[in-house]
């Protein structure tokens, strides 16, 4: 039976020490625990958009069995940020892919807003788009009738130590926490016990990726990012201003 394991890089693995050498993320634990094979195609900064352009072709040409998909997290980072786009994109994912036989599982998006890395203001703007995206990935799900781990409602998910140095992916210990997810949702059971050893970063090893990776993508995602945070920015002070009034 053929898997395809596609999206973005939750499904790369982004945040293992090792990940440019020995890619896998929770992919690589599910296949460790279960047996089974994946074929892992997922791209860093895919999102639902580019996913049908570039992933769903390649899908479809090798019509597998079942296919994973992660998306959605890119699309609540970007300025064009549309929970419409995101349902509509969605369901001609899962008809195009539903029509030729094939099933497909979608985990849906952490919410940012819990991540350790995120600011005060961050937190409100990302809290409300991944909730609107996670409901209108749901609602996709539902219409077009395809299956849905809803991993993000897992408060045991955000505990710091599931994290990258970066914040944001998920190291080794959070991709086999979803991995686990994910076997709970398709009824696998393991077939062997995996002995976890977190790999440790050095401090020059974290001033290197901060440079090299984190510090790119932060100055990217601002620009994006960055309407809505001065939006909610002022309109906080607006509100703290007529509670002061209020209160004298």
């Amino acid at each position: 039976m053929t898997v395809i394991a596609s999206g973005d890089s939750m499904t790369v693995g982004v945040g293992e020490k090792d990940f440019k050498i020995n890619p896998g993320s929770w992919v690589k634990y599910y296949c460790q625990m279960t047996g089974k094979k994946m074929v892992p195609i997922a791209k860093n900064g895919t999102t639902t958009s580019s996913y049908i352009k570039t992933q769903l072709p390649y899908i479809i040409s090798q019509r597998p069995e079942h296919v994973f998909i992660s998306i959605g997290g890119n699309d609540v980072l970007r300025s064009s940020f549309s929970p419409s786009n995101i349902f509509v994109n969605i369901c001609q994912i899962g008809i195009a892919l539903k029509s030729l036989g094939i099933r497909v599982i979608i985990i849906d998006i952490i919410d940012i807003s819990k991540v350790p890395t995120a600011t005060k203001i961050a937190k409100k703007i990302m809290s409300e788009r991944c909730n609107q995206a996670n409901r209108a990935i749901k609602l996709a799900c539902k219409t077009v009738s395809i299956d849905l781990i809803e991993i993000s409602k897992d408060e045991k998910l955000y505990d710091n130590n599931n994290f990258h140095i970066d914040g944001i992916h998920f190291n080794s210990r959070g991709y086999m926490y979803i991995a686990l997810k994910v076997m709970e949702y398709t009824k696998e059971k393991p077939i062997e016990d995996i002995i976890f050893m977190e790999k440790k970063w050095t401090i020059p090893e974290k001033i290197l990726w901060l440079a090299t990776h984190a510090t790119p993508w932060i100055f990217r995602r601002m620009f994006d990012l960055i309407p809505g945070l001065v939006f909610l920015y002022v309109k906080d002070l607006f509100e703290r201003k007529i509670k002061l009034k209020q209160y004298w």
